[in-house]
């Protein structure tokens, strides 16, 4: 086996892939992407990385939307878990409310 099916074989076991396509979609659909941010962790001091921040250029200033991406690769299953509390209704989500009564007034 020559070393470029060797690199793309693990290349398929890491995230990057699946990040670098991620990047690609968003930027495919009119987002501006930012790749590999470092941030400061609050809990330990140490700087960790987000994959993908995708924004969404809003020229009016009036809707401020952003996704933070963080891209995986196992070949396990994924288990998401919720609670009672999870976030169901956008009037609960506080630092909105100031933008909805904003906008309740146009």
């Amino acid at each position: 086996m020559t070393m470029i099916p060797k690199v793309r074989e693990w290349l398929d076991t890491q995230g990057f892939t699946l990040e670098m396509r991620t990047a690609s979609a968003f930027r495919a659909a009119g987002f501006q992407v930012r790749q590999s941010n470092l941030y400061i962790d609050t809990e330990t001091g140490k700087a960790r990385e987000i994959d993908v921040i995708a924004i969404d250029p809003d020229v009016l200033g009036a809707v401020n939307i952003r996704f933070i991406v963080e891209c995986k690769s196992s070949n396990k299953p994924w288990v998401l878990l919720c609670s009672p509390y999870t976030w169901t209704d956008i009037t609960e989500f506080s630092p909105i409310r100031p933008c909805l009564k904003w906008l309740a007034m146009l």
